[in-house]
Protein backbone atom coordinates (compact mmCIF):
# COMPACT_ATOMS: atom_id res chain seq x y z
CA UNK A 1 0.00 0.00 0.00
CA UNK A 2 1.19 3.50 -0.79
CA UNK A 3 1.84 6.06 1.94
CA UNK A 4 -1.18 7.67 3.57
CA UNK A 5 -0.98 10.93 1.66
CA UNK A 6 0.54 9.76 -1.64
CA UNK A 7 -2.65 10.02 -3.66
CA UNK A 8 -3.68 13.34 -2.17
CA UNK A 9 -0.18 14.77 -2.52
CA UNK A 10 -0.28 13.98 -6.23
CA UNK A 11 -3.77 15.43 -6.39
CA UNK A 12 -2.47 18.61 -4.77
CA UNK A 13 0.04 18.98 -7.58
CA UNK A 14 -2.66 18.33 -10.17
CA UNK A 15 -4.86 20.96 -8.52
CA UNK A 16 -2.00 23.45 -8.89
CA UNK A 17 -2.17 24.49 -5.25
CA UNK A 18 1.19 25.70 -4.02
CA UNK A 19 2.32 23.78 -0.94
CA UNK A 20 4.40 25.10 1.91
CA UNK A 21 6.88 22.85 3.79
CA UNK A 22 4.93 20.73 6.28
CA UNK A 23 1.89 22.90 5.51
CA UNK A 24 3.10 25.41 8.10
CA UNK A 25 1.33 28.33 6.42
CA UNK A 26 -2.06 26.62 6.35
CA UNK A 27 -1.89 24.98 9.78
CA UNK A 28 -0.73 28.23 11.38
CA UNK A 29 -4.20 29.62 10.71
CA UNK A 30 -5.70 26.82 12.77
CA UNK A 31 -3.42 27.11 15.78
CA UNK A 32 -3.87 30.11 18.08
CA UNK A 33 -1.71 31.50 19.63
CA UNK A 34 1.38 31.12 17.45
CA UNK A 35 2.87 27.65 17.13
CA UNK A 36 6.17 29.20 18.21
CA UNK A 37 4.86 30.38 21.57
CA UNK A 38 6.43 28.46 24.45
CA UNK A 39 3.96 26.63 26.70
CA UNK A 40 4.91 27.36 30.30
CA UNK A 41 2.09 26.01 32.49
CA UNK A 42 -0.51 23.27 32.61
CA UNK A 43 -3.41 25.57 31.73
CA UNK A 44 -1.69 26.76 28.56
CA UNK A 45 -0.80 23.17 27.69
CA UNK A 46 -4.42 22.03 28.02
CA UNK A 47 -5.66 24.95 25.93
CA UNK A 48 -3.12 24.07 23.22
CA UNK A 49 -4.30 20.46 23.32
CA UNK A 50 -7.95 21.53 23.04
CA UNK A 51 -7.21 23.73 20.05
CA UNK A 52 -5.17 21.06 18.32
CA UNK A 53 -7.87 18.50 19.06
CA UNK A 54 -10.52 20.80 17.65
CA UNK A 55 -8.46 21.24 14.47
CA UNK A 56 -8.17 17.48 14.05
CA UNK A 57 -11.88 16.98 14.71
CA UNK A 58 -12.64 19.59 12.04
CA UNK A 59 -10.43 17.80 9.51
CA UNK A 60 -11.88 14.40 10.46
CA UNK A 61 -15.47 15.63 10.07
CA UNK A 62 -14.62 17.38 6.79
CA UNK A 63 -13.39 14.03 5.44
CA UNK A 64 -16.65 12.41 6.59
CA UNK A 65 -18.69 15.01 4.70
CA UNK A 66 -16.59 14.50 1.58
CA UNK A 67 -16.94 10.71 1.78
CA UNK A 68 -20.71 11.10 2.12
CA UNK A 69 -20.82 13.62 -0.75
CA UNK A 70 -22.26 16.36 1.46
CA UNK A 71 -20.65 19.12 -0.58
CA UNK A 72 -22.87 21.86 0.85
CA UNK A 73 -20.78 21.46 4.00
CA UNK A 74 -17.99 23.28 2.13
CA UNK A 75 -19.92 26.42 1.12
CA UNK A 76 -17.68 28.76 3.10
CA UNK A 77 -18.47 32.32 4.19
CA UNK A 78 -15.42 34.55 3.85
CA UNK A 79 -16.70 37.92 2.68
CA UNK A 80 -14.41 38.37 -0.32
CA UNK A 81 -16.66 38.35 -3.43
CA UNK A 82 -15.26 34.95 -4.40
CA UNK A 83 -17.78 32.16 -3.79
CA UNK A 84 -17.15 31.03 -7.40
CA UNK A 85 -13.49 30.27 -6.57
CA UNK A 86 -14.54 27.87 -3.82
CA UNK A 87 -17.13 26.34 -6.15
CA UNK A 88 -14.44 25.56 -8.71
CA UNK A 89 -12.01 24.15 -6.14
CA UNK A 90 -14.64 21.93 -4.49
CA UNK A 91 -15.84 20.68 -7.89
CA UNK A 92 -12.23 20.01 -8.88
CA UNK A 93 -11.30 18.18 -5.68
CA UNK A 94 -14.57 16.25 -5.36
CA UNK A 95 -14.64 15.16 -9.02
CA UNK A 96 -11.19 13.62 -8.75
CA UNK A 97 -11.92 12.08 -5.37
CA UNK A 98 -15.25 10.57 -6.49
CA UNK A 99 -13.74 9.16 -9.68
CA UNK A 100 -10.85 7.34 -7.98
CA UNK A 101 -11.51 4.22 -5.86
CA UNK A 102 -8.04 4.49 -4.31
CA UNK A 103 -8.78 8.00 -3.08
CA UNK A 104 -11.48 6.69 -0.76
CA UNK A 105 -9.00 4.26 0.79
CA UNK A 106 -6.41 6.99 1.23
CA UNK A 107 -8.82 9.40 2.88
CA UNK A 108 -10.05 6.67 5.20
CA UNK A 109 -6.46 6.01 6.26
CA UNK A 110 -5.89 9.71 7.00
CA UNK A 111 -9.14 9.82 8.93
CA UNK A 112 -8.16 6.81 11.06
CA UNK A 113 -4.78 8.39 11.82
CA UNK A 114 -6.45 11.63 12.86
CA UNK A 115 -8.97 9.76 15.02
CA UNK A 116 -6.14 8.04 16.88
CA UNK A 117 -4.50 11.40 17.55
CA UNK A 118 -7.81 12.80 18.83
CA UNK A 119 -8.07 9.89 21.25
CA UNK A 120 -4.53 10.56 22.52
CA UNK A 121 -5.37 14.23 23.10
CA UNK A 122 -8.53 13.30 24.99
CA UNK A 123 -6.55 10.96 27.26
CA UNK A 124 -3.98 13.67 27.97
CA UNK A 125 -6.72 16.12 28.87
CA UNK A 126 -8.29 13.66 31.32
CA UNK A 127 -5.11 13.02 33.29
CA UNK A 128 -2.54 15.29 35.04
CA UNK A 129 0.26 16.33 32.74
CA UNK A 130 3.97 16.87 33.08
CA UNK A 131 4.89 19.50 30.53
CA UNK A 132 8.01 18.68 28.53
CA UNK A 133 10.71 21.32 28.55
CA UNK A 134 10.65 23.93 25.77
CA UNK A 135 7.31 22.66 24.41
CA UNK A 136 5.70 24.93 21.79
CA UNK A 137 2.40 25.00 19.95
CA UNK A 138 4.15 23.48 16.95
CA UNK A 139 5.00 20.36 18.95
CA UNK A 140 1.31 19.76 19.64
CA UNK A 141 0.52 19.54 15.92
CA UNK A 142 3.73 17.86 14.77
CA UNK A 143 2.51 14.22 14.84
CA UNK A 144 0.26 14.71 11.80
CA UNK A 145 1.70 17.67 9.94
CA UNK A 146 3.37 15.55 7.28
CA UNK A 147 0.25 13.42 6.78
CA UNK A 148 -2.23 16.18 5.90
CA UNK A 149 -1.76 17.70 2.43
CA UNK A 150 -2.61 21.35 2.00
CA UNK A 151 -5.64 20.91 -0.27
CA UNK A 152 -7.26 18.77 2.42
CA UNK A 153 -6.57 21.54 4.93
CA UNK A 154 -8.25 23.90 2.44
CA UNK A 155 -11.33 21.64 2.50
CA UNK A 156 -11.27 21.57 6.31
CA UNK A 157 -11.10 25.36 6.40
CA UNK A 158 -14.10 25.56 4.06
CA UNK A 159 -15.91 23.11 6.35
CA UNK A 160 -15.17 25.18 9.47
CA UNK A 161 -16.25 28.45 7.83
CA UNK A 162 -19.46 26.79 6.64
CA UNK A 163 -20.30 25.39 10.06
CA UNK A 164 -19.69 28.75 11.74
CA UNK A 165 -21.92 30.59 9.24
CA UNK A 166 -25.49 31.60 9.96
CA UNK A 167 -28.13 33.49 8.03
CA UNK A 168 -29.98 36.27 9.78
CA UNK A 169 -33.25 37.82 8.64
CA UNK A 170 -33.10 41.58 8.18
CA UNK A 171 -35.20 44.40 6.73
CA UNK A 172 -33.79 46.17 3.70
CA UNK A 173 -34.95 48.69 1.16
CA UNK A 174 -35.59 47.44 -2.36
CA UNK A 175 -33.77 49.82 -4.69
CA UNK A 176 -36.34 49.18 -7.45
CA UNK A 177 -39.58 50.00 -5.59
CA UNK A 178 -38.03 51.71 -2.51
CA UNK A 179 -40.17 49.61 -0.13
CA UNK A 180 -38.77 48.23 3.13
CA UNK A 181 -38.72 44.47 2.65
CA UNK A 182 -38.70 41.95 5.50
CA UNK A 183 -37.17 38.51 5.17
CA UNK A 184 -33.99 39.53 3.40
CA UNK A 185 -30.87 37.78 4.61
CA UNK A 186 -27.41 38.65 5.77
CA UNK A 187 -24.62 36.22 6.63
CA UNK A 188 -22.74 36.32 9.92
CA UNK A 189 -20.35 34.22 11.99
CA UNK A 190 -21.81 31.95 14.64
CA UNK A 191 -19.22 31.40 17.38
CA UNK A 192 -21.35 28.79 19.18
CA UNK A 193 -20.32 26.01 16.81
CA UNK A 194 -17.08 25.09 18.57
CA UNK A 195 -18.71 25.01 22.01
CA UNK A 196 -20.73 21.96 20.93
CA UNK A 197 -17.68 20.08 19.68
CA UNK A 198 -16.16 17.04 21.37
CA UNK A 199 -13.32 19.29 22.55
CA UNK A 200 -15.09 22.55 23.27
CA UNK A 201 -13.24 25.81 22.93
CA UNK A 202 -14.56 29.18 24.01
CA UNK A 203 -16.46 31.67 21.83
CA UNK A 204 -13.50 34.02 22.02
CA UNK A 205 -11.10 31.38 20.76
CA UNK A 206 -13.59 30.34 18.07
CA UNK A 207 -13.84 33.93 16.80
CA UNK A 208 -10.06 34.27 16.70
CA UNK A 209 -9.75 30.95 14.92
CA UNK A 210 -12.37 31.86 12.30
CA UNK A 211 -10.72 35.22 11.60
CA UNK A 212 -7.32 33.56 11.17
CA UNK A 213 -8.76 30.87 8.90
CA UNK A 214 -10.50 33.47 6.72
CA UNK A 215 -7.18 35.22 6.14
CA UNK A 216 -5.36 32.06 5.09
CA UNK A 217 -8.34 30.67 3.17
CA UNK A 218 -8.73 33.84 1.10
CA UNK A 219 -5.01 33.81 0.29
CA UNK A 220 -5.12 30.17 -0.82
CA UNK A 221 -8.20 30.96 -2.94
CA UNK A 222 -6.36 33.72 -4.77
CA UNK A 223 -3.33 31.48 -5.30
CA UNK A 224 -5.53 28.71 -6.66
CA UNK A 225 -7.33 30.87 -9.23
CA UNK A 226 -4.05 32.48 -10.32
CA UNK A 227 -2.62 29.00 -10.91
CA UNK A 228 -5.76 28.02 -12.84
CA UNK A 229 -5.26 31.04 -15.08
CA UNK A 230 -1.86 29.66 -16.14
CA UNK A 231 -3.60 26.63 -17.63
CA UNK A 232 -6.01 28.59 -19.80
CA UNK A 233 -5.13 29.00 -23.49
CA UNK A 234 -5.65 32.75 -23.65
CA UNK A 235 -6.67 35.63 -21.42
CA UNK A 236 -7.77 39.06 -22.53
CA UNK A 237 -5.52 42.00 -21.74
CA UNK A 238 -8.11 43.16 -19.19
CA UNK A 239 -8.06 39.78 -17.44
CA UNK A 240 -4.26 39.71 -17.41
CA UNK A 241 -4.13 43.18 -15.89
CA UNK A 242 -6.78 42.43 -13.24
CA UNK A 243 -4.94 39.27 -12.16
CA UNK A 244 -2.24 41.53 -10.76
CA UNK A 245 -4.76 43.69 -8.87
CA UNK A 246 -4.82 41.61 -5.68
CA UNK A 247 -6.03 43.60 -2.69
CA UNK A 248 -5.79 42.96 1.06
CA UNK A 249 -8.91 44.35 2.72
CA UNK A 250 -9.43 45.86 6.16
CA UNK A 251 -9.74 42.36 7.67
CA UNK A 252 -6.42 41.22 6.13
CA UNK A 253 -8.24 38.99 3.65
CA UNK A 254 -6.86 38.65 0.16
CA UNK A 255 -9.08 39.50 -2.81
CA UNK A 256 -8.83 39.50 -6.57
CA UNK A 257 -11.30 41.60 -8.58
CA UNK A 258 -14.58 39.70 -8.88
CA UNK A 259 -14.69 40.03 -12.67
CA UNK A 260 -11.40 38.29 -13.39
CA UNK A 261 -11.75 35.54 -10.77
CA UNK A 262 -15.25 34.73 -12.06
CA UNK A 263 -14.05 34.67 -15.67
CA UNK A 264 -11.18 32.33 -14.85
CA UNK A 265 -13.36 30.11 -12.65
CA UNK A 266 -15.89 29.45 -15.40
CA UNK A 267 -13.36 29.26 -18.23
CA UNK A 268 -11.54 26.64 -16.16
CA UNK A 269 -14.82 24.84 -15.41
CA UNK A 270 -15.52 24.63 -19.14
CA UNK A 271 -12.00 23.40 -19.85
CA UNK A 272 -12.29 20.71 -17.16
CA UNK A 273 -15.75 19.62 -18.30
CA UNK A 274 -17.63 20.47 -15.10
CA UNK A 275 -21.42 20.46 -15.36
CA UNK A 276 -23.44 23.46 -14.16
CA UNK A 277 -26.90 23.65 -12.60
CA UNK A 278 -28.76 26.97 -12.97
CA UNK A 279 -31.61 27.81 -10.57
CA UNK A 280 -33.65 31.00 -11.03
CA UNK A 281 -36.24 32.62 -8.76
CA UNK A 282 -39.03 34.93 -9.90
CA UNK A 283 -38.37 37.56 -7.24
CA UNK A 284 -40.85 40.18 -6.13
CA UNK A 285 -38.02 42.55 -5.31
CA UNK A 286 -34.38 42.89 -6.29
CA UNK A 287 -33.20 41.83 -2.83
CA UNK A 288 -32.59 38.15 -2.27
CA UNK A 289 -35.09 36.29 -0.08
CA UNK A 290 -34.93 32.57 0.69
CA UNK A 291 -38.69 32.02 0.75
CA UNK A 292 -39.14 32.60 -2.98
CA UNK A 293 -39.13 29.28 -4.88
CA UNK A 294 -36.97 28.41 -7.88
CA UNK A 295 -39.34 27.97 -10.80
CA UNK A 296 -36.72 27.60 -13.56
CA UNK A 297 -33.99 24.96 -13.29
CA UNK A 298 -31.78 23.55 -16.03
CA UNK A 299 -28.38 21.93 -16.58
CA UNK A 300 -25.48 23.05 -18.76
CA UNK A 301 -22.48 21.03 -19.88
CA UNK A 302 -19.31 22.07 -21.71
CA UNK A 303 -19.53 20.83 -25.30
CA UNK A 304 -16.95 21.91 -27.88
CA UNK A 305 -15.69 24.66 -25.57
CA UNK A 306 -19.10 26.21 -24.86
CA UNK A 307 -21.87 25.71 -22.31
CA UNK A 308 -24.78 23.78 -23.85
CA UNK A 309 -28.16 22.86 -22.43
CA UNK A 310 -28.43 19.14 -21.55
CA UNK A 311 -31.04 16.90 -19.97
CA UNK A 312 -29.33 15.06 -17.09
CA UNK A 313 -29.54 11.30 -16.73
CA UNK A 314 -29.17 8.93 -13.78
CA UNK A 315 -25.41 8.86 -14.38
CA UNK A 316 -25.24 12.53 -13.38
CA UNK A 317 -27.02 12.09 -10.04
CA UNK A 318 -23.97 11.73 -7.78
CA UNK A 319 -21.68 14.02 -9.75
CA UNK A 320 -20.55 17.41 -8.43
CA UNK A 321 -22.25 20.29 -10.23
CA UNK A 322 -21.32 23.95 -9.99
CA UNK A 323 -24.60 25.57 -8.94
CA UNK A 324 -25.54 29.09 -10.05
CA UNK A 325 -28.39 30.61 -8.06
CA UNK A 326 -30.01 33.75 -9.40
CA UNK A 327 -33.19 35.72 -9.77
CA UNK A 328 -35.15 37.97 -12.12
CA UNK A 329 -37.39 40.78 -10.92
CA UNK A 330 -41.08 39.97 -11.47
CA UNK A 331 -41.99 43.65 -11.56
CA UNK A 332 -40.05 44.00 -14.83
CA UNK A 333 -41.56 40.94 -16.52
CA UNK A 334 -45.27 41.69 -16.80
CA UNK A 335 -47.22 38.49 -17.42
CA UNK A 336 -44.25 36.52 -18.80
CA UNK A 337 -44.61 32.87 -17.83
CA UNK A 338 -41.82 30.63 -16.57
CA UNK A 339 -41.79 28.84 -19.94
CA UNK A 340 -41.48 32.11 -21.82
CA UNK A 341 -38.71 33.30 -19.53
CA UNK A 342 -36.82 30.01 -19.89
CA UNK A 343 -36.97 30.31 -23.69
CA UNK A 344 -35.75 33.92 -23.50
CA UNK A 345 -32.90 32.97 -21.18
CA UNK A 346 -31.86 30.07 -23.41
CA UNK A 347 -31.46 32.53 -26.27
CA UNK A 348 -28.50 34.19 -24.54
CA UNK A 349 -25.04 32.63 -24.21
CA UNK A 350 -24.57 31.75 -20.53
CA UNK A 351 -20.92 32.80 -20.63
CA UNK A 352 -22.07 36.28 -21.69
CA UNK A 353 -24.42 36.36 -18.70
CA UNK A 354 -21.58 35.30 -16.40
CA UNK A 355 -19.33 37.99 -17.90
CA UNK A 356 -21.95 40.73 -17.47
CA UNK A 357 -22.66 39.71 -13.89
CA UNK A 358 -18.96 39.76 -13.05
CA UNK A 359 -18.54 43.24 -14.54
CA UNK A 360 -21.57 44.65 -12.69
CA UNK A 361 -20.60 43.12 -9.34
CA UNK A 362 -18.55 45.15 -6.81
CA UNK A 363 -14.96 44.19 -7.58
CA UNK A 364 -13.88 44.13 -3.93
CA UNK A 365 -15.81 43.68 -0.69
CA UNK A 366 -15.22 47.32 0.19
CA UNK A 367 -17.06 49.46 -2.36
CA UNK A 368 -14.75 52.43 -1.89
CA UNK A 369 -11.64 50.54 -3.06
CA UNK A 370 -10.75 51.55 -6.61
CA UNK A 371 -9.17 49.19 -9.09
CA UNK A 372 -5.48 50.06 -9.62
CA UNK A 373 -5.98 50.59 -13.36
CA UNK A 374 -5.86 53.65 -15.56
CA UNK A 375 -9.02 55.07 -17.12
CA UNK A 376 -7.96 53.63 -20.46
CA UNK A 377 -7.44 50.16 -18.94
CA UNK A 378 -10.83 50.36 -17.20
CA UNK A 379 -12.81 51.22 -20.34
CA UNK A 380 -13.56 47.58 -21.34
CA UNK A 381 -14.79 46.73 -17.82
CA UNK A 382 -16.99 49.83 -17.67
CA UNK A 383 -18.44 48.98 -21.06
CA UNK A 384 -19.30 45.46 -19.85
CA UNK A 385 -20.89 46.86 -16.67
CA UNK A 386 -23.04 49.18 -18.79
CA UNK A 387 -24.00 46.24 -21.00
CA UNK A 388 -24.95 44.25 -17.89
CA UNK A 389 -27.33 46.99 -16.85
CA UNK A 390 -28.83 47.17 -20.35
CA UNK A 391 -29.28 43.40 -20.63
CA UNK A 392 -30.78 42.90 -17.16
CA UNK A 393 -27.81 41.33 -15.34
CA UNK A 394 -27.13 44.02 -12.74
CA UNK A 395 -28.45 44.63 -9.25
CA UNK A 396 -30.43 47.63 -10.51
CA UNK A 397 -31.89 45.81 -13.54
CA UNK A 398 -32.63 42.12 -12.94
CA UNK A 399 -34.77 41.53 -16.00
CA UNK A 400 -32.63 38.69 -17.40
CA UNK A 401 -30.57 37.01 -14.63
CA UNK A 402 -28.84 38.45 -11.60
CA UNK A 403 -26.58 35.88 -9.93
CA UNK A 404 -26.91 35.69 -6.14
CA UNK A 405 -24.67 32.76 -5.17
CA UNK A 406 -22.37 30.10 -6.66
CA UNK A 407 -21.33 26.85 -4.95
CA UNK A 408 -20.86 23.12 -5.65
CA UNK A 409 -23.21 20.27 -4.77
CA UNK A 410 -24.25 16.89 -6.15
CA UNK A 411 -27.16 16.94 -8.58
CA UNK A 412 -29.22 14.49 -6.54
CA UNK A 413 -28.95 16.61 -3.42
CA UNK A 414 -30.12 19.68 -5.34
CA UNK A 415 -33.06 17.71 -6.75
CA UNK A 416 -34.05 16.63 -3.25
CA UNK A 417 -33.92 20.21 -1.99
CA UNK A 418 -36.12 21.31 -4.89
CA UNK A 419 -38.58 18.50 -4.23
CA UNK A 420 -38.32 16.98 -7.71
CA UNK A 421 -37.39 13.50 -8.87
CA UNK A 422 -36.60 14.26 -12.49
CA UNK A 423 -35.96 17.51 -14.28
CA UNK A 424 -38.78 18.51 -16.69
CA UNK A 425 -37.66 18.64 -20.28
CA UNK A 426 -38.41 22.37 -20.58
CA UNK A 427 -36.47 23.26 -17.46
CA UNK A 428 -39.53 24.68 -15.68
CA UNK A 429 -40.67 23.25 -12.34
Amino acid sequence: MTSISSYLSQLMQDLSVTSTPNNVGALDAFLQPSRRSRIQNLTAFNIALQRAGFVYITIRDAISSLRQRRLLDFDALVGDCACHIRALFIAHFATKYFSSPSAHTELCAIQRTISRQIAIIKRKLRSPQTIPANLTGQDVLNPLEREIPQQLIYMAMAYLLTKTRENKSVTRQCTACLQLIKGCHTEATNSNFASTSELAISKEHTSRLVLAVKKTFSRLSCEYIQQEALGLPSLTSLEQRLLTAQHTNAYSRHELPCFVSKQIAFKSAIKRGFSILVKVQRAEHNIRRYNEPYDVVFCLQPIDGALRRVIPTASHAQQPFIVIEGQRNAALLGDETSDQYCSRLMGVDMMDIITWNGAAHPQYTEDNIALPLTDLELQPLRALALRADQEGCSFQNQRLLFMTHIYTDTLINQYQELGINTLPANGVI
